[in-house]
């Protein structure tokens, strides 16, 4: 979970719109093509808290992906998503 300083419908805007979503998702350095995602938005006083979740088949799974920097390819993406909000005035 995370909240922007951003109104709602631009941060869905960013997730939802595939030709917004490939420039800021995933860490630095990788390149994403996205079809689909399903992401819970709420607005509070001008803040849009945007809650994903993962499911993994398996602890084992989870181990996996984070071994490979998962975490902290999680934390770039949601970095990249403020600097992209940022540079559209929110």
């Amino acid at each position: 979970m995370r909240c922007w300083n951003a109104p709602r419908g631009l941060v869905f805007e960013a997730f939802t719109d595939p030709k917004h979503v490939d420039h800021w998702y995933g860490p630095r350095g990788f390149t994403t093509h996205t079809s689909d995602m399903d992401l819970t938005f709420e607005e509070t006083s001008g803040k849009t808290k945007v809650t994903k979740h993962s499911v993994f088949p398996s602890v084992a799974e989870f181990e996996r992906v984070k071994g490979f920097g998962a975490v902290e390819g999680g934390k770039q993406t949601l970095e990249s998503l403020a600097e992209w909000l940022a540079a559209r005035g929110a």
